[in-house]
């Protein structure tokens, strides 16, 4: 089975007080595309070949390759991943996300989810506004999840796939497009919550 192209999207969400909502926290700040982050399938790393964030009002700019997650002066960003799988095939036993984490000024536990997404809909060389591409980025079945702390600046940080992740992974149709998204354990669906109130 032959899989052509993978798209990983990555969501950190920080909750704040009311009166913090001009702040700036976040994950992979300052980050930039970084070729070298990879999906890595069955001990093969499939090298990432696109990436970008979109924030809570749905918004990417076009060419904008930043791949922050978190809060940006109050507003909630999104961020994601493309890979080349055309030689993917056989049985997926492991599979992982390995991301240069940059900057990290925000702790959490994030979870990463199976979406349906492709990465056409949110290539980064286009600018679009969606709030349902950003909502799409953590309404699939969460498949793995990692702790971070800021102490993981600077490094490649691994986020493995759980057992659903293999098997959303060894379900998809040779044609078709893959998405990962995540987000803060818990946390999401509070924060969109709380975004809704506020409009």
């Amino acid at each position: 089975m032959h899989k052509p192209l993978a798209l990983v999207g990555l969501l950190a969400l920080i909750l704040f007080s009311a009166g913090a909502s001009a702040q700036t926290s976040c994950a992979f700040c300052d980050s930039s595309f970084t070729s070298t982050n990879n999906l890595t399938i069955n001990g093969t790393a499939y090298d990432n070949v696109d990436s970008g964030w979109i924030d809570a009002n749905g918004n990417h700019t076009g060419g904008n390759t930043n791949y922050a997650t978190g809060v940006d002066s109050g507003v909630p960003v999104s961020d994601y991943f493309s890979f080349e799988l055309a030689n993917l095939a056989g049985t997926v036993t492991s599979a992982s996300l390995n991301v240069d984490a940059y900057d990290l000024t925000a702790n959490g536990p994030y979870a990463i989810y199976a979406t349906t997404l492709t990465p056409d809909e949110v290539n980064s060389g286009n600018s679009f506004n969606s709030v349902a591409y950003y909502d799409a980025l953590t309404s699939g079945q969460e498949i793995g999840t990692i702790d971070l702390v800021t102490a993981d600046d600077n490094s490649t940080v691994t986020i493995d796939l759980n057992a659903a992740g293999l098997a959303w992974l060894q379900a998809t149709e040779p044609s078709s497009l893959l998405l990962l998204g995540s987000g803060i354990v818990g946390l999401a669906g509070m924060i969109r919550r709380k975004i809704a109130k506020s409009l």
